[in-house]
């Protein structure tokens, strides 16, 4: 069978999740093998019950353990339930969660893992994986050797389509936790509780992300773009400078060190392209640069470039969309 690791939040599954399905039904169909989905936590029913026509099965695996994400809790749960599954592949996320898990669980399961992975196939049998080296510079094609086991395959954000309705709901499955495996005095991380920044969308779920880098100036100058986003339906994001200078949470860093984005529209104000910040953000669909300098590296991956000062531009930006009576740009 092939799996997919579900993620959710309030508002439902999260985008990535349908793209994780979307994944997994290129390999299930050519390989005539089920699709079945796993949601993980304390009350997964809401959740399960929009994805019921995204897959063949829809597993939920709970306990009051899991009603907080912690990679030791999860990855026993996880790593019980497959290991008495058929898994030809396992697709999770390429979330910090998705992240911080698939390595585990390719240790737990003793499966290779593969992460940043932008396309799949199967040829002869045999599954292929397209993944991203080197931030973005280099694209390999390999052909995991599973032997008799699976593979863990973390996806990209928008690398691929979303899963469309199968028409008719899958069948619905629970998976059960193996007894006395998961207490509460044996786990070594426990979730006491959060202290969340100012609330603000997902940059992983973003469909348009403003970004802002040193020529910004200020804490005050990302109130521009923050502006100019909110027009367009979008957040802002940030290059590693900017969050290191204290004008932007680590939470909005676009970046090797930061999140790996792929909205429809990206427009980076003031940020020079290093490559460190490329690797996080060329995989969007449209990149427009705003910036002083004509040399800047960033004007090589832009759709759009534009030369001159973005304290200047946006305003102008702002005023002509509200003339136009700009709408956010759908998903």
């Amino acid at each position: 069978m092939i799996w997919v690791l579900a993620e959710c939040d309030n508002n439902g599954p999260k985008a990535i999740t349908l793209e994780a399905l979307g994944a997994g039904r290129l390999l299930a169909d050519p390989l005539n093998l089920k699709l079945c989905l796993i949601l993980v936590g304390s009350n997964t029913s809401a959740c399960a019950k929009n994805l019921m026509r995204k897959a063949d099965r829809v597993y939920s695996l709970e306990d009051p353990l899991l009603f907080t994400y912690t990679n030791e809790a999860y990855n026993a749960a996880l790593a019980a339930f497959l290991g008495r599954q058929e898994v030809r592949a396992l697709i999770t996320p390429g979330t910090s969660t998705g992240r911080d898990l698939g390595p585990l669980l390719s240790v737990s399961l003793g499966m290779p893992y593969s992460q940043n992975t932008v396309g799949l196939g199967v040829s002869e049998g045999a599954v292929h994986i397209r993944r991203r080296l080197y931030g973005g510079k280099l694209i390999e094609t390999v052909t995991p050797a599973t032997g008799k086991g699976g593979v863990i395959i973390s996806i990209m954000p928008g690398a691929f389509e979303e899963a469309k309705d199968r028409g008719t709901d899958g069948e619905a499955a629970r998976a059960e936790v193996v007894e006395g495996l998961l207490r509460e005095e044996a786990l070594r991380i426990r979730v006491k509780g959060f202290a969340r920044e100012a609330a603000g969308m997902d940059l992983i779920e973003a469909r348009v992300i403003v970004a802002g880098g040193r020529g910004v100036g200020s804490a005050e100058g990302f109130r521009l773009l923050e502006g100019l986003a909110a027009l367009l339906g979008g957040t802002v994001g940030a290059s590693r400078s900017a969050v290191d200078a204290g004008w932007m949470p680590h939470a909005a860093q676009v970046g090797q060190t930061g999140k790996t984005v792929a909205p429809r529209l990206y427009i980076a104000c003031g940020i020079s392209g290093a490559p460190q910040h490329l690797a996080g953000m060329t995989g969007a669909r449209h990149i427009v640069a705003i910036n002083k300098d004509p040399g800047a590296p960033i004007f090589k991956v832009a759709d759009i470039g534009i030369v001159g000062d973005l304290h200047t531009l946006i305003p102008m930006l702002i005023e002509e969309l509200k003339k136009t009576k700009a709408t956010p740009i759908a998903r």
